[in-house]
């Protein structure tokens, strides 16, 4: 299926990409419902590995196990993934398989009203060493920010 893809930066190190429709109502609906159950304050890295919670960030997370074996069957989170797959594959010009991955992970913004003055949004940042070096094998290479 074909989308349209506006690239805005397109560098060795770091793109971003803006793909037309990539998720659709149904899946996001699924990602929503898989979600509802274990959301929980969302955590920052603290630089050993481990995590925090940070007063900056005010987001609920949940992790979302893909059930690859309901994909035969027309999964809405196992075909969603699978397009993730897929078009990470095609852009970075890899092989990468579902198996040995993180979970999908479900980052919900719920701010304080209108008139915040620091509301939580997704903000740009290294999920590693922020040195424009290339990637390190074995660490996370993409971050894919799906909303409807």
């Amino acid at each position: 299926e074909r989308r349209t893809v506006d690239i805005m930066l397109d560098r060795p190190a770091s793109r971003i990409h803006v793909i037309k429709n990539f998720i659709n109502p149904e899946e996001c609906a699924a990602m929503t419902d898989a979600a509802a159950t274990s959301l929980h304050r969302a955590t920052v890295a603290d630089g050993t590995g481990g995590h925090q919670f940070s007063e900056h960030r005010k987001a609920m997370q949940a992790g979302i196990k893909v059930k690859w074996y309901k994909e035969k069957d027309g999964d809405a989170i196992a075909r969603l993934s699978r397009r993730v797959y897929d078009y990470n594959n095609h852009v970075l010009g890899l092989n990468i398989g579902e198996h040995g991955q993180e979970d999908l992970m479900s980052i919900q913004y719920f701010g304080r009203g209108e008139n915040d003055t620091s509301p939580d949004r997704y903000t740009p940042h290294c999920d590693g060493e922020c040195l424009g070096l290339p990637h390190k094998s074995g660490t996370r290479m993409a971050t894919m920010i799906m909303y409807w």
